[in-house]
């Protein structure tokens, strides 16, 4: 059974080339629920209705600053890794750290994201 069998995964990411890669990357892993969302709105209803297991999140969704909801999954204990977005300037934020790309790495950061928390 592969670590992310049975894990609900929400991607909030505007560019639908690279939610798509995302999407297809959590499917082949076995995940039973992966949910594309492309703005900000779209990703606090989902969070609000059934929380995921984890969460690829683009920091920039169509020019608004995710940052409130990297926040919230933060402060839910929910695994989540930066996908991408602003990482110099005035929008810079402590969560532009976690900034990756390819999707694999994604898949990677969070399945070791999602079985440290089963493990704690």
């Amino acid at each position: 059974m592969k670590p992310l069998s049975e894990c609900r995964v929400l991607i909030v990411e505007s560019d639908f080339g690279v939610g798509l890669k995302l999407l297809r990357e959590f499917s082949d892993e076995g995940c039973r629920g992966v949910k594309l969302v492309r703005t900000l709105e779209g990703a606090l209803r989902e969070l609000s209705v059934t929380p995921p297991d984890a969460v690829a999140l683009d920091l920039d969704v169509r020019g608004k600053h995710a940052t409130p909801i990297a926040d919230v999954l933060a402060a839910h204990n929910v695994p989540f890794v930066v996908v991408s977005g602003p990482s110099t300037g005035a929008a810079a934020t402590e969560h532009d750290s976690l900034k990756t790309f390819p999707a694999r790495e994604i898949v990677s950061r969070l399945t070791t994201a999602i079985t440290q928390r089963k493990a704690a």
